[in-house]
């Protein structure tokens, strides 16, 4: 196993929900490092590897560890709780799955994109939906909140988004090459995705 998987914060975790992100999230590594014994009270099944990063900016190496879950928060909390047990020194963890989006002039987004959930104030970015209540005719309302963005990732994007600006480094080639690799199973799609007007009350079967 890579070295760098026992040293404290370098080490980030990736938990999914569905098979098909945690494929995607796998894809996305440029090296697979054998597998671990776990504790008996952890009962997640972990694929461990590195992202190699090379370009104008400099090069680096990012350890990684994805874990399997099933949908449901109370599923992801366990087994968040579990990789705990194994990788104490985690500094960060990211949930990876299929969103929803709605379109606007300033905000295109569309079938197959990939955002990241970064609110520009520093408020919260990503909505969760059994947080909200949708209405007949009436306002989409809010009847709580999930937790802000952690500073420490606020600050990495920010610094990511001006080595874009000096360097003009291309926004989505890890994503251009994961599609060529697997164009056939992750690739975006070359169908228009369908929008709805935000006004549209989409029926629940």
């Amino acid at each position: 196993m890579n070295k760098g998987l026992n040293k404290p914060g370098r080490l980030s975790e990736i938990l999914t929900a569905l098979l098909i992100e945690a494929a995607a999230a796998r894809a996305m590594l440029d090296e697979i490092h054998p597998s671990l014994q776990t504790p008996y009270h952890d009962s997640n099944v972990y694929t461990l590897g590195q992202v190699n990063t090379t370009d104008k900016a400099g090069a680096g190496t990012h350890n990684a560890v994805i874990a399997s879950g099933r949908p449901g928060t109370a599923n992801a909390a366990t087994v968040a709780n579990d990789m705990l047990r194994t990788f104490s020194w985690l500094r960060i963890g990211l949930m990876v799955g299929i969103a929803g989006g709605v379109w606007s002039p300033e905000s295109d987004v569309s079938l197959g994109g990939v955002v990241v959930g970064i609110h520009p104030t520093g408020e919260v970015g990503i909505i969760q939906y059994d947080y909200c209540r949708s209405i007949q005719d009436k306002a989409f309302v809010k009847t709580g909140a999930i937790n802000k963005t952690p500073g420490i990732l606020l600050n990495a994007v920010t610094a990511v988004q001006a080595e874009q600006l000096f360097y003009d480094l291309p926004d989505t080639k890890c994503i251009s090459n994961l599609g060529r690799e697997y164009a056939k199973k992750f690739a975006k799609r070359s169908a228009e995705g369908r929008l709805f007007h935000a006004s549209y009350t989409h029926r629940v079967v």
